[in-house]
């Protein structure tokens, strides 16, 4: 009597370094059921052949089994996964109906970079420019020029190095001993020091300035003495003789700590999301009621402003979420709002006080006026004392529920930027823990998330990138000012210009770069240095609705625009050769530790496309 399971096995061919391995993950109990403590390692069983490594699963015949492959690295018995199987549809087998039979897979190709499941990381940024020198105060006698540094941290597991270049970037592992050249100004290039530690630990950076003849100096500092999960020290730099300080260094920092939840797994994926037409998206829903030249007659931001964008086939709605003074996620554009109160003399007064500094129940219960009522008086075009059909401050929770799950959402964290001038937005110095503002936003994403298209976008560089790190579902795109001189640059060198935007996007693993219309019109080739880069091309401004043709002709991936619910507009079917010169160009992981490699997300399949043959 022949039995109802199959010997199944799973192989792959891959070169991998001693500390590494390859493991699967599928929907079955026998396959680990997604979750990655139950995952399947493939080990190696031949001398011959070191580079196979296979697993046998005994599996239901005549069933239809979905499953995927990871990387990971093994630390302290515990996987650190460094790239998995990104494609919207795991790979799919369907079993024979035989004793034996044998699957050879290829892994590497249609790969997303790995994400924190676990353990923390700490990022120490070098840079330079006129308006935040790196080196400063300096009693030294040698030209700066001449000297290097060497970064280290302990107690950690990995290191790794990332170096931006206009349009370029480069990623080198286990650089514990590394000695870069400190740079000078902005023309130089920015420098990452990734080191991955477990959170529970206290990690003491070793910052050692040295020249031809030796060490310099040094300047240290440990996670624990940090107020918030991102900002800038200015540390002073020790001569090891004397005990004096000969310089200062203002080094920018970011601690990343891992964020978990129950549907955090990997049965789900939107990191590769290929589209054959340009994404039609509506600015803060319906568009600006308060301060474009055309007015939007619905509130920005509200549940009504959504629920009209809905109405539009394949549309998404671009919105931003901070958070209330109780840490509730919120949908609404500014970072201050103002209170209706009264003055002395019994007239009416405005007020304006940061959002996070509101309890939701304030929030949603006094009576409010959008800031740039204070000065500006103009007629808008819907009603603003409409505080019961149509009031601000939705909530995330709410707009997740009652908003179409068809409509896709382009979350923008909202977190204050700082610029060349010095300045943070709405002097904002002190704000949330970065950590607690996207853990509490991704809280909810998750909660209600569902089937429903997301990704993330933010003017914050180090939020981006927390935003790829901390979970391996959604997309991240990073918002620029461009490189006209419409808005002020920011001081991060990372996103100053949209070149350095995308070396950024693409040595860590981002979709790619959002910019101001006006970029396309003055620089038109920043589209195909993304395209080449294997990132999306997207743009935002008042703009955008009236030069859509010309925004589809020059193969803008993303289109980000007011008034979408009175603009109507059939994107064009990309041809072949422009979709498939895109697809050539993107780099998929093959190994995250190979100097070089870098992981790019794309957008997601409008075909459903099975990476089992």
């Amino acid at each position: 009597m022949s039995s109802k399971k199959c010997n199944v096995t799973f192989e792959i061919e891959k070169e991998l370094e001693p500390h590494q391995v390859i493991g699967m993950v599928g929907a079955t109990k026998a396959l680990g059921c997604w979750t990655m403590k139950n995952a399947i390692i493939l080990k190696n069983s031949t001398e011959t052949e070191k580079n196979k490594f296979s697993t046998t699963v005994r599996l239901e015949k005549g069933k239809t089994h979905f499953y995927r492959y990871f990387q990971a690295n093994v630390v302290c018995k515990e996987f650190v996964v460094t790239s998995w199987d990104a494609l919207e549809d795991p790979r799919m087998l369907v079993i024979p109906d035989m004793e034996n039979h044998v699957v050879s897979d290829v892994y590497g190709k249609n790969c997303s970079c790995g994400w924190l499941t676990g353990q923390s990381e700490l990022r120490i940024y070098l840079s330079s420019c006129a308006e935040k020198p790196l080196l400063r105060k300096s009693t030294l006698a040698t030209d700066t020029s001449q000297l290097k540094m060497k970064v280290s941290a302990n107690p950690v597991f990995s290191s790794k190095l990332v170096k931006l270049l206009p349009c370029d970037s480069e990623v080198s592992e286990n650089t514990i001993s590394t000695c870069v050249e400190i740079p000078e100004n902005e023309g130089d290039n920015h420098i990452s020091f990734v080191f991955q530690y477990w959170k529970s630990r206290t990690v003491t950076a070793l910052l050692t300035v040295l020249n031809d003849e030796g060490v310099v100096g040094t300047a240290t500092f440990s996670t624990c003495s940090l107020d918030n999960s991102k900002g800038t020290l200015c540390l002073p730099v020790i001569k090891e003789k004397g005990k004096t300080a000969v310089a200062e260094i203002s080094v920018a920092y970011s601690v990343i700590h891992s964020f978990s939840h129950k549907d955090m797994d990997l049965a789900k994926s939107q990191n590769i999301w290929d589209r054959s037409r340009m994404l039609l998206v509506g600015h803060r829903g319906c568009g600006n009621s308060f301060t474009a030249d055309n007015l939007s007659n619905y509130r920005e931001n509200s549940i009504e402003s959504f629920t009209k964008v809905s109405d539009k086939d394949g549309a998404f709605i671009e919105f931003d979420v901070h958070l209330t003074k109780d840490s509730v996620p919120i949908v609404y554009h500014d970072l201050t709002t103002c209170l209706q109160t009264l003055k002395k003399d019994g007239s009416p007064g405005l007020a304006e006080v940061p959002v996070y500094q509101l309890l939701l129940e304030e929030v949603q219960t006094i009576r409010t006026k959008h800031r740039s009522r204070r000065i500006n008086r103009r007629s808008l075009a819907f009603d603003e004392d409409d505080f019961e059909v149509n009031p601000p401050f939705p909530t995330l929770a709410e707009v997740f529920e009652e908003v179409s799950e068809n409509t896709g959402f382009n979350i923008e964290l909202k977190y204050p930027s700082f610029n060349v001038n010095g300045r943070y937005e709405d002097g904002l110095c002190d704000y949330i823990d970065a950590n607690h503002f996207l853990d509490k936003i991704l809280q909810v994403v998750f909660d209600y998330g569902e089937d429903r298209e997301v990704f993330f976008s933010s003017f914050d560089v180090d939020m981006c990138i927390m935003a790829r790190k901390k979970q391996n579902r959604y997309p991240v795109f990073l918002l620029t000012n461009g490189n006209t001189t419409h808005y002020t640059k920011m001081m991060d060198l990372r996103e100053r210009t949209n070149e350095m935007a995308l070396a950024t996007a693409k040595a860590e693993g981002l979709a790619g770069i959002n910019s101001l219309e006006l970029d396309l019109y003055e620089f038109p080739d920043i589209v195909e240095k993304v395209h080449k880069a294997g990132l999306m091309m997207a743009f935002y401004g008042d703009g955008v609705a009236n030069n859509l043709p010309l925004f589809d002709e020059k193969n803008v991936d993303v289109a980000i625009y007011d008034r979408i619910h009175t603009i109507d507009y059939t994107p064009r079917e990309r041809n072949d050769e422009a979709n498939d010169n895109k697809k050539n160009n993107k780099q998929y992981i093959s190994d995250c530790t190979t100097r070089n490699k870098t992981a790019s997300s794309s957008f997601r399949t409008t075909n459903h496309v099975l990476l089992h043959p």
